[in-house]
């Protein structure tokens, strides 16, 4: 019988973009915007940007919008207009995607101090994004903000001692980062701070530990925490084992694309363990997985398909 892969306990990257539905990108120089304003201050302009962009105060999400209000801020030198102007030309969201646009404004937040903006410059150099990869650039930007405290560089930071990327492997110094921004409730610092406590890497193992901090960081939605928490569920570590519960986990991951929950949550469709047998269920979670280029789910969607021409191939004997 071929192997039923089920993915263990994961990791959130420490480097990550927001995560927001993209829209119809169109380009609009930032100039013409500036003049649209109509003696709208800037300050003015940064605040109807973030109705926009989060979609609050009454409004939907419209990132056409906020990309013009976050231009007239921008333009204006406000920081935390730069940087979101670099996050929607960064991920394509109410402009054309254009990463070298992208980092030209995360780089003026920077230079204007803004710990945010440092953490995107490095996740761009790390990434190779608008830029040549150079992880030890990366690494001084997220050492940057990472010294203001700051708890997404810090966590990327610890990413990188992690896997001695721009600098030498230290699991300890990767522990110490993730445990100063988890301290700040930062749900991928938890999550990551959960796995150095299950691998006993950097720290005394402790299982227990482990499944309280993914418990904290999947109160807060962390989709890679909601995969842990499954597998632990469904293995019986560190909690009493529930596979009802560890299914519950890997659904509310999965529907936040998280492709090892997507996987997981097959298996648990075509075994039957915490929910209804649920074959189609079962390829069509698969498939979610593959599709993101996750090599067990390709595996478990190749094994059922070939399954499933054999069986139409007897049938018809």
């Amino acid at each position: 019988m071929d192997k039923l892969w089920l993915a263990t306990f994961v990791a959130s990257v420490g480097l990550q973009a927001a995560n927001l539905d993209n829209s119809e990108a169109v380009q609009i120089p930032v100039a013409e915007e500036s003049q649209r304003a109509g003696g709208t201050s800037p300050e003015e302009a940064v605040v109807k940007g973030d109705r926009y962009f989060y979609g609050v105060e009454g409004a939907k999400p419209d990132y056409k919008q906020a990309f013009k209000w976050y231009s007239i801020g921008a333009t204006a030198g406000i920081p935390e207009a730069e940087n979101q102007l670099g996050n929607l030309y960064a991920q394509g969201l109410g402009v054309a995607q254009n990463y070298s646009e992208a980092m030209r404004w995360y780089k003026a937040a920077a230079e204007d101090n803004l710990p945010a903006a440092m953490n995107n410059v490095g996740w761009l150099y790390y990434k190779g994004l608008g830029v040549a990869p150079d992880s030890q650039a990366a690494v001084d930007w997220f050492k940057r903000a990472a010294d203001q405290g700051d708890p997404q560089a810090q966590t990327s930071l610890g990413w990188m001692y992690q896997y001695g990327e721009g600098v030498p492997i230290n699991y300890k110094k990767a522990f110490d980062l993730y445990q100063e921004a988890a301290d700040q409730g930062f749900a991928t610092a938890m999550t990551n701070l959960g796995w150095r406590y299950y691998e006993g890497l950097g720290v005394s193992k402790s299982v227990e530990k482990a499944a309280t901090l993914c418990e904290e960081a999947a109160e807060q939605g962390d989709p890679r925490a909601l995969t842990n928490l499954g597998y632990l569920y469904n293995s019986g570590i560190g909690v009493e084992k529930n596979e009802k519960i560890a299914a519950e986990y890997y659904r509310k991951a999965a529907e936040q694309g998280e492709p090892t929950a997507q996987n997981n949550l097959g298996y648990m469709y075509e075994t039957g363990q915490g929910v209804v047998l649920n074959e189609s269920g079962a390829v069509e979670q698969y498939r979610k997985s593959a599709e993101q280029g996750y090599a067990p789910g390709q595996v478990n969607l190749g094994r059922l398909a070939t399954v499933a021409k054999i069986i139409d191939r007897y049938s018809q004997i």
